[in-house]
């Protein structure tokens, strides 16, 4: 019974038409794959080659007969085994999305042999309805075709039979970045093959989804940094092809040109001083374009930064000589697409003096299983856990239920003050209240309400900085550590994540409390 609760609590946050339109993606999905609806036309149109600026921002590697991606490398004794799922799907999804033709060192022969190969075991392949690996597809076999001038009747005629099933089944259902990357590869299609019908259909997905996607201080609304700088290399992608369009493209270039540029603003605006960005929500290394790279490309093409201040995504950041903090005041958003959220509420990450102290535990995995539960969790991030359960109510892979909502209360250039509902149904509030100073930084905790039976702060700490407990304090090289109103302290050894597959140790702070914590954290003199 508590499934069906908590199934209801996750519909409630849906709007009507998506779960029609999830109904009526799965249907026609169903019917393709079990031959009810014949395949896509295919015909072999002509070709119009898309003329991009060099550059290296594929992860994916192909070399030699191996796959290497996400931290896993596969090299298979025969033929391609399209369907090889021990790695989990997240790599079988950058297997059949081809992403390694975008690779600038992929050989036209390799390249050709893995397209080849690909269309001829297409129709044992599980992928090849899925609407947004086929999206990928498209887009890196038009990168690849462009690049080396490849102009072949059987890999047209596959592309565009992919395109027109994408134009009939796109996810509106999950109205995130895959229906983003939708229409990204009907823009691409539709210059490719030089048709105007499937340009007027990318074209209403792209201005619906830009306008609610990106949030005016310039975040994706999911949150992600890694989603974040994907989608913007996608646009400047976009921008470089509207720029030569013989179609009447100015409300999309414009619309494209205006969120590009707040979107580069709110990187600027997250990254850290020692160039990083922050691993917040579902984000790591190595999975797809880095930030030099697209800054680069974006100075090429004549795109600039625009400076709108962190506001709408939830994110503020303190800085100065000593200290660099970002702070999360949002809670788990947004409603309509909480897969890559994190129950993190007032989570914050520390930089000192330009390195990393207090950190993101990341992700490692999309997989099923304890571990994308724990990293998804309130206690793999820093904040407060009340009777040990989670702020946010996550579940599956990407699911989430109940929702902590916040109220911002105080804001001013080194203070900020607020509280989340997310214990609400325990008759409990935290409020977690941040006074930002040139040498020290003193965190308060409050929790009101009906008087819970444990409350747990965590701090994850970098292992690189050597930690010593002294009675209610912690040491390290630079910064002391008090707790006041502390019950217990207690400091253990785990993994943080840096990329998908890949996790180092670091240090795990529990700090015991009933109704207020004072954290204050300074540099040790």
């Amino acid at each position: 019974m508590d499934k069906v609760f908590r199934l209801g609590r996750t519909v409630s946050h849906f709007k009507t038409a998506q779960l029609g339109a999830k109904f009526q993606y799965r249907l026609v999905k169903f019917c393709y794959d079990k031959h009810i609806f014949p395949p896509p036309i295919k015909k072999s149109p002509k070709v119009n080659f898309l003329q991009f600026l060099p550059s290296n921002c594929s992860s994916s590697v192909y070399k030699t007969g191996k796959f290497s991606f996400l931290n896993k490398e596969k090299k298979f004794s025969s033929t391609v085994d399209w369907n090889f799922n021990e790695f989990g799907q997240l790599w079988n999804i950058r297997l059949n999305s081809l992403e390694y033709l975008s690779h600038l060192d992929t050989s036209v022969d390799d390249g050709l042999y893995l397209i080849r190969d690909f269309i001829k075991e297409i129709k044992k392949n599980r992928t090849r309805y899925d609407s947004h690996c086929a999206s990928l597809r498209i887009i890196n076999i038009i990168k690849f075709c462009s690049r080396h001038s490849i102009d072949l009747p059987e890999i047209n005629a596959f592309v565009f039979s992919q395109a027109l099933y994408v134009r009939k089944n796109s996810e509106i259902h999950l109205r995130n970045n895959h229906l983003l990357e939708n229409g990204f590869a009907l823009l691409f299609a539709s210059h490719f093959f030089e048709h105007e019908k499937l340009f007027h259909f990318s074209s209403k997905i792209l201005l619906n989804s830009l306008e609610k996607q990106i949030l005016p201080d310039g975040a994706h609304f999911e949150l992600c940094p890694m989603y974040h700088l994907w989608t913007t290399n996608r646009l400047l992608e976009c921008l470089q092809i509207l720029k030569k369009s013989s179609f009447n493209v100015k409300p999309v270039l414009d619309i494209v040109e205006e969120k590009v540029s707040v979107m580069l603003g709110w990187i600027k605006h997250m990254q850290f001083g020692n160039g990083s960005l922050p691993a917040v929500n579902d984000s790591c290394e190595g999975y797809g374009p880095g930030i030099n790279a697209i800054l680069k490309i974006a100075n090429d093409i004549g795109v600039k930064a625009s400076g709108h201040a962190l506001k709408e995504s939830g994110f503020r950041k303190f800085r100065n000589r000593n200290f660099e903090m970002l702070v999360d005041v949002n809670g788990l958003t947004p409603p309509e697409a909480p897969g890559h959220s994190h129950a993190d509420t007032f989570h914050f990450i520390l930089h000192v003096f330009g390195d990393p102290f207090i950190i993101d535990t990341g992700v490692s995995t999309y997989e099923p299983s304890k571990l994308r539960i724990h990293e998804r969790s309130t206690l793999a991030h820093n904040t407060v856990v009340v009777n040990e359960q989670n702020q946010s109510e996550i579940y599956g892979s990407f699911r989430a239920g109940r929702r902590a909502k916040v109220n911002l209360i105080k804001q001013t250039p080194n203070e900020l003050e607020a509280s989340h509902n997310g214990y609400q149904h325990i008759g409990v509030r935290h409020t977690r209240k941040i006074l930002f100073e040139q040498d020290r930084i003193v965190i308060t905790d409050k929790i009101t309400g009906k008087l819970p039976s444990k409350c747990s702060a965590y701090l994850h700490i970098d292992k690189k900085n050597r930690l010593i407990k002294k009675d209610d304090s912690l040491f390290s090289k630079f910064v002391k550590i008090e707790f006041r109103n502390s019950s217990a302290i207690e400091i253990k050894e785990n993994y943080y994540a840096v990329a998908f597959g890949k996790q180092i140790p670091c240090y795990v702070v529990k700090i015991d409390f009933s109704g207020e914590l004072v954290t204050t954290l300074s540099l040790i003199k």
